[in-house]
């Protein structure tokens, strides 16, 4: 009897384990300042709401604007990734536009490494597929793009939208 009782007590608590792991959304956007240390990159916005935007108006853009605000220090950007295979990030280079950048195993990866020198600026443009992830895919997104640079730092901008079919 009391061999049972623990067997029973033990299901319940991997049953409670398993439904607190699952219950975490595996589509959610990391903290990454518990992640990474904060880069001398800076963004004049760092997130943009859409608002309302429909799949079958195709993709939505915008540009945010990342600079250097060392006083005296170059950086270097060493990679630019994006939380989801719905949103790419090209970088606007002394040497024209490069990307796209994705979600890391989700297509190509590309190196990069861009020097900004202090006070200088860098244009990001952030595009999210409102399609991708088709009927599934609609109601209230949160994305991110992740810039990071040599001295281990991230700097991220992030958008959100309301999806419609």
């Amino acid at each position: 009897m009391q061999k049972t009782i623990l067997i029973i007590l033990g299901f319940a608590a991997l049953l409670a384990l398993l439904f607190v792991l699952g219950s975490k959304n595996p589509g959610a956007i990391p903290d990454t300042k518990k992640l990474t240390a904060a880069s001398a990159l800076s963004a004049r916005e760092d997130s943009y709401d859409f608002g309302d935007i429909s799949m079958k108006d195709g993709l939505v853009r915008r540009t945010f604007i990342i600079a250097n605000n060392s006083s005296t220090s170059p950086l270097v950007i060493t990679g630019i990734s994006s939380s989801c295979m719905c949103t790419e990030a090209f970088l606007q280079t002394s040497a024209g536009t490069v990307g796209p950048f994705g979600m890391p195993g989700h297509g190509a990866t590309r190196a990069i490494r861009e020097e900004v020198s202090a006070g200088e600026s860098r244009e990001v443009e952030v595009v999210f597929n409102p399609a991708a992830h088709g009927p599934a895919g609609v109601g209230k997104i949160e994305r991110a793009v992740f810039i990071a640079d040599e001295s281990g730092g991230t700097q991220t901008l992030t958008i959100n939208a309301f999806v419609t079919p």
